[in-house]
């Protein structure tokens, strides 16, 4: 019985039995109980949404902190031997600590050498504040622009600490490799044939019942597509490792078997092309029956799971998952090949996993879609259309500007706004490449310990294919090499390990990895004399007792730290969940507004610290007063006004504007009365308050400063809201509905030139804006005057505006001011400049005058004839001259150049009827 225990713990990775045999009996079922609960955590997230709720997280950081407490207990137990920790858990324990030095505030002058453009965010954007509740006076700022959402980062970092130690610790092990191996291969294969048969019968919604509320393109129990083929990759790594270690397991005991001798050749016999590839065939064939006969239930479980995954990595349409996978394939064959250990064998059945994957999605229909999806790859409009091409370079320059330590962890999503230099209505929460996004909110350190760790887990993989003892081993070796290789590359596109499904799984799978490099190094790491090898430090740690003490403490007492704030946490998305029905742009009942901001103080609700929960409280707040305010307007308006009516005066620019008027006119009585209305007193306060206090959490968003600028003045008559636009205008630069409304608050405080400013800046990203910004200027402006300060110094921007805005005759006076604004943007360039000689044509034919527009055109023509548009607008100033041959012929060719062209074909159909006319006009000179 002491024997039989001794084995059964020695299968779990232990060496050193207990005393007594009641002690191995607990310990092999702690044991067990603790390779279940992990096996649940790298399985179950996936099917509740990645676990990006709250509330699963709630339960994420519970389990997880009692696997931890109870492996750990074990391993510190009377009579348990304490195995080598991975060096790979270095750099994960040195990010933690960098991720709490970015909460903590620091001294000015630390901070200034540190990180001195997060000081220069903190000063500009929230001066009276040090880092979230703490005064200026009493300490420094923060590195991280958002510290409670750095400490919730924090946490979750901890939970994948927390993962990858209790795989280092029991899924090394043979049985928990198998256990935790099977279990992910199944779930990857069930999520796959789960995600088909929703795609097939698709109507919208997730589990066919889920309604998404932020769009995106889902695939199976995930939200984006991508994060599901991110997961499958993992999947698809413990899949193809089951397979391996069945088929090699069964090349190892054939290897081992005597063999017959091999019968000689007969000498001087003709070895002809028929013979030749007979006898090809003939080993091709015992191969193939050789590796049939080999096949057990590990063997053919992994296969049939393999299939079901890549099919369903394909069926996905993530281009980036489908890139990973194929990438990784290769990388894995490659370290195969050059560890040169049992390689062969297995590349038969992989191939043949590949192939039944292809023609399972050509059964289910989705070929088409795959293809068509993959070409877009090799479309240059398709990725000119693809938003992280367009947002990455917002990233690089945030990266840039914030060097060397970042803007902490869970601050991109607000950070990159303030460098968005292009405009696109998506909010990306996350830079949709890993790496990028690590050097924005971690800076160099924690881009490096990122680069450390995978470089680690990557040796580690590359030592368990080179020295395997075993099958089991070797097979954990492939499998961590395709699971870190398909999400090294996968980063580079997608956000997935945010998600705590998908950050788990790979923890767990590094960790195994890690964890049995580290086993199997331990005695290797000493030389023929007994002194230690260094390199062996880059395997494994020395296994000393209190390390693992202290990580038991430390990710224990973080796990339990995270369970509460993910309990506050979830009871704020519940609050927020109720609020969001709600359409904020019509007048709500009382008893609405009451339950909703109810819900917010009641319990713990109210101490979390979220800049957007404590944003949207102070909307409700705003809305509650404009519905108090309507009955306070109502006097003030003529009978037999519409509820509409009444409710678009209590608009917020409408109630600034009307503020401004009052102060401009000395009508203090009138602003007096509405300052002290109870609507106003009993909720702007607590308004401004919510306002505030978002702004000490987190003072990136531009929405704060606007509602600050737009309220401060009904709060206080003596308030200068011109701070609070300039801090519009410094987080908003690329959004260019916000500028346009910072402009009209700045044109109703009688800053025209700054009003011009922003709107300066939202035209020149989004022209659009034009007609908005005119019907409000028009009143109260020259625009004629202010054209310079009004326009961006495009020529051919205002030259597009000149013609489509300004056609009618009232509008000459600002198309005049245009022209002549454009043409002396233009005379600075040289005569012989091309686009310039363009530029002077538009202008002329603008004007009106054909002949110097043909002129002009003809210059440029010459200069560039492959120009299509410019000889078309020559065509069409030769027309206006009544030149009609010549039209004709810079038409058609014109057609010629761009066949299909719409614009193009009418007018050369109308130029050959104008022709064909029999009373057509003469030809001008």
């Amino acid at each position: 019985m002491h024997s039989s225990g001794t084995e059964n713990l020695r299968s779990l990775g232990w060496q050193t039995p207990v005393a007594d045999a009641a002690g191995r009996r607990g310990t092999r079922l702690s044991l067990v109980m603790v390779q279940i609960t992990l096996a649940a955590l790298m399985t179950v997230p996936a099917w509740m949404l990645g676990g990006v709720q709250a509330q699963t997280q709630f339960w994420l950081f519970v389990v997880a902190g009692c696997a931890t407490l109870i492996c750990w207990g074990i391993c510190l137990g009377r009579g348990v031997s304490i195995r080598p920790l991975p060096a790979a858990l270095v750099p994960l324990a040195l990010a933690l600590v960098m991720v709490a030095l970015q909460t903590i505030p620091l001294p000015a002058t630390v901070h200034r050498w540190v990180s001195p453009r997060t000081q220069r965010w903190w000063q500009e954007l929230a001066p009276s504040t040090a880092a979230v509740s703490e005064p200026a006076d009493h300490g420094g700022y923060s590195l991280s622009l958002y510290p409670a959402s750095t400490r919730r980062e924090s946490y979750r970092l901890a939970l994948a600490v927390a993962a990858f130690t209790l795989g280092a610790v029991v899924l090394a092990a043979r049985t928990g490799f198998a256990i935790a191996g099977l279990a992910v291969a199944v779930n990857g294969a069930a999520l796959a044939f789960f995600g088909l048969a929703q795609q097939l019968t698709w109507n919208g919604r997730l589990y066919w019942s889920v309604e998404l509320s932020s769009g995106g393109v889902p695939f199976a129990s995930y939200v984006n597509r991508n994060n599901a083929a991110g997961f499958l990759n993992m999947c698809l790594a413990c899949a193809i490792a089951l397979s391996v270690w069945g088929i090699v397991h069964a090349s190892y005991n054939a290897e081992r078997r005597p063999r017959g001798a091999r019968k000689p050749s007969r000498a001087g016999r003709t070895n002809s092309m028929l013979q030749s590839g007979w006898r090809t065939a003939s080993a091709l064939g015992r191969n193939a029956l050789t590796i049939l006969a080999r096949l057990n239930f590990a063997t053919v479980a992994g296969l049939i799971a393999a299939a079901c995954i890549a099919a369903g990595i394909c069926c996905s349409l993530s281009r980036g998952g489908t890139l990973a996978m194929l990438g990784a394939a290769t990388i894995t064959l490659l370290a195969a090949a050059l560890a040169g250990r049992w390689r062969r064998g297995w590349l038969g059945p992989m191939f043949v996993t590949g192939l039944a994957a292809c023609l399972l999605t050509g059964y289910v229909g989705q070929d088409g879609r795959v293809k068509q999806r993959l070409a877009t790859l090799l479309d240059e409009s398709a990725r000119h259309g693809d938003g992280r091409l367009v947002h990455w370079p917002d990233g690089v320059r945030a990266a840039e500007d914030l060097l060397p330590a970042g803007s902490g962890l869970g601050t991109y999503r607000y950070i990159y706004r303030a460098y968005q230099a292009q405009p696109y209505t998506a909010w990306f929460y996350h830079a949709e490449n890993q790496y990028l996004q690590t050097l924005v909110e971690a800076g160099l350190a924690g881009l490096g310990l990122l680069l450390a760790a995978l470089a680690l887990v990557a040796l580690a993989c590359w030592r368990l294919l080179l020295r395997a003892p075993d099958p089991a081993t070797y097979a954990l070796g492939v499998a961590g090499t395709f699971a870190l290789s398909s999400q090294a590359i996968h980063a580079g596109f997608d956000f997935g390990l945010y998600l705590p499904a998908n950050m788990l799984l790979l923890a767990a799978i590094c960790g195994a990895v890690c964890g049995r490099a580290a086993w199997i190094e331990s005695p290797l790491g000493r030389e023929a004399d007994g002194s230690l090898r260094w390199s062996a430090l880059l395997i494994a740690l020395p296994p000393l007792r209190p390390l693992a003490a202290s990580c038991c403490v430390a990710l224990t007492g973080l796990l339990l730290l995270a369970g509460g704030e993910a309990r506050r946490a979830a009871a704020v998305e519940a609050a927020l969940a109720e609020i969001k029905p709600l359409d904020l742009d019509q007048p709500q009942p009382i008893e609405v507004l009451d339950r909703c901001l109810s819900r917010f103080t009641a319990g713990s609700v109210g101490a979390v610290e979220d800049v957007e929960a404590q944003l949207k409280l102070a909307q409700l707040w705003i809305h509650r007063m404009r519905v108090g305010l309507v009955d306070v307007i109502r006097r003030d308006l003529p009978e037999g006004v519409s509820a509409a009516a009444m409710w678009t005066a209590t608009d917020t620019v409408r109630l600034h504007g009307r503020m401004q008027q009052w102060a401009a006119h000395q009508r203090t009585d009138e602003s007096a009365a509405l300052r002290t209305a109870p609507p106003v007193t009993e909720n702007l306060p607590a308004a401004i308050g919510h306002l505030k206090r978002a702004r000490r959490l987190c003072p990136l968003l531009p929405e704060i400063h606007l509602l600050l600028a737009q309220w401060t003045i009904l709060a206080d008559e003596h308030a200068d809201n011109r701070v609070d636009l300039e801090r519009v205008r410094m987080t908003a630069p690329g959004q260019p509905a916000i500028l346009t409304r910072c402009g009209l608050l700045e044109l109703q405080s009688g800053h025209i030139a700054l009003a011009c400013q922003s709107w300066r800046s939202s035209l020149a990203l989004a022209p659009e804006q034009l007609p908005q910004i005119l019907r409000v200027a028009r009143p109260v402006i020259d625009l004629a005057a202010h054209i310079a300060e009004l326009v961006p110094a495009s020529p051919a921007w205002i030259l597009d505006v000149a013609e489509g805005q300004f056609g009618a005759q009232a509008d000459r006076p600002i198309r005049q001011a245009l022209l002549v604004y454009a043409a002396s943007l233009v005379a600075s360039r040289p005569e012989d400049d091309a686009q310039a000689s363009w530029l002077r044509g538009r202008i002329a034919a603008i004007q009106g005058n054909s002949r110097q527009a043909v002129a002009h055109f003809t210059r440029a023509v010459a200069t560039r004839p492959d120009e299509t548009a410019w000889r078309y607008d020559l065509a069409v100033a030769l027309k206006e001259g009544g030149r009609f041959s010549e039209a004709q012929e810079q038409v058609r060719v014109c057609a010629r150049m761009e066949p299909g062209n719409e614009r193009y074909d009418a007018l050369l159909r109308e130029m050959i009827r104008i022709q064909l006319a029999p009373t057509r006009p003469l030809s001008g000179p």
